[in-house]
């Protein structure tokens, strides 16, 4: 198995990468001057993308694992 297809780093990476995008953008809403409660919401969107890239990553790493291992 290579390094470049291990699915668990290419998660990794993924994630991490997310992570700092997630940053910037959090740092830019706070910063924005738009409403408390738009802020709000956009922070809720940017938690709801996060949930969802941990859950795509961990399907993607289970069926990669199942495929391996059957």
């Amino acid at each position: 198995m290579s390094l470049l297809t291990d699915s668990v780093l290419q998660g990794g990476l993924i994630f991490f990468i997310f992570l700092a995008v997630f940053w910037y953008l959090t740092n830019k809403n706070l910063e924005s001057r738009v409403s408390p409660k738009a802020k709000r919401l956009i922070q809720y969107g940017l938690f709801m993308l996060i949930i969802i890239l941990i859950i795509l990553i961990f399907k993607n790493h289970s069926a990669e694992y199942i495929k391996q291992n059957s």
